[in-house]
């Protein structure tokens, strides 16, 4: 019952990422994320999955810092994600639960330096490794709902890349051909 109930907590992660995708602020996404680092350490708990629910709480903190990023100043430095980053070590020490476990940590990663990044090429060059991280984690965790969400979010990225680094590229190449002839 407990597993069912883990796979309805992970489907309302699921929704808040989905959610979170069509905010246009980087306040608002940082916020949504943080909430969506939340549900989802609650749904690794109820899993069992302990690296996954440490690496998701230190996503909360590290969402509540960059959402005040460009408000406030000590929430502007430069070695915030490096912070997160000693976090994640630390935890994923005191978490360990196997070698899948260093998944979650190598995500967090990625992850701690895609969100702080301001280029969205950058953004999303970062993320797309840390999903596919989450990805494996998520099959070897049992986490339907991690499964989904991590499908979705490479899928979202590959688009955009598509949508908005690799077609502008292409038709600029088209349009400097065509006015040459």
């Amino acid at each position: 019952m407990i597993y069912y109930a883990a796979q309805a907590v992970g489907f309302l992660g699921m929704a808040v990422v989905i959610y979170t995708f069509q905010q246009n602020r980087q306040k608002r996404i940082s916020a949504f994320q943080g909430l969506t680092c939340l549900i989802f350490a609650i749904h690794f708990t109820m899993l069992g999955a302990v690296s996954g629910m440490a690496m998701n709480a230190v996503g909360v903190f590290r969402s509540c810092v960059f959402t005040f990023k460009s408000e406030k100043r000590w929430a502007s430095h430069k070695w915030w994600p490096f912070v997160f980053c000693g976090i994640s070590v630390v935890l994923a020490a005191v978490f360990w639960n196997d070698w899948w476990s260093l998944l979650t940590l190598a995500a967090m990663f990625f992850t701690s330096f895609s969100l702080w990044a301001d280029n969205p090429v950058v953004v999303r060059a970062l993320t797309l490794p840390a999903s596919w991280l989450w990805l494996a984690y998520n099959i070897h965790s049992g986490s339907w709902a991690g499964i989904a969400t991590e499908l979705f979010s490479t899928s979202s990225i590959l688009i955009a890349f598509l949508r908005y680094d690799i077609l502008p590229r292409y038709e600029n190449k088209t349009k400097k051909i065509n006015i040459t002839r």
